[in-house]
């Protein structure tokens, strides 16, 4: 997925967010601002151990990320690579991702929970 900024005039308030998120040197945040695509998150990646730990999740922190743009005044737009091909996605795509991702872990821990319970393993 991938964030596009089209207010770029006001670009250096939102720098510090987005720099919270990938970590990415200042002059890098800002070239991808200008260039293209100010912010990529790879959707199929589900986090490591280190995001285990810390409790954190890419997709919702990149989720997050969107919302606090939206707060600073940033005018984005949003994209889904798939195939190499990119199209255009909207909030509610990606909601709805979320909850579908969500949904599949539930479910999965609860079949864990049951057979282990069972005696199945």
């Amino acid at each position: 997925m991938h964030i596009k900024m089209k207010n770029l005039e006001t670009v250096t308030k939102y720098i510090p967010v987005i720099r919270k998120f990938n970590g990415l040197p200042i002059s890098e945040i800002k070239k991808n601002i200008e260039t293209g695509y100010a912010v990529s998150c790879n959707w199929n990646n589900d986090g490591d151990f280190i995001d285990e730990i810390n409790d954190t999740n890419p997709r919702y922190e990149f989720r997050k990320l969107i919302d606090r743009l939206l707060e600073l005044g940033a005018t984005l737009e949003l994209y889904e690579e798939y195939d190499g091909e990119v199209a255009p996605i909207n909030l509610e795509y990606i909601d709805n991702n979320l909850k579908m991702i969500s949904d599949i872990r539930e479910e999965v821990e609860r079949d864990v929970d049951r057979e282990l319970s069972l005696g199945n393993w």
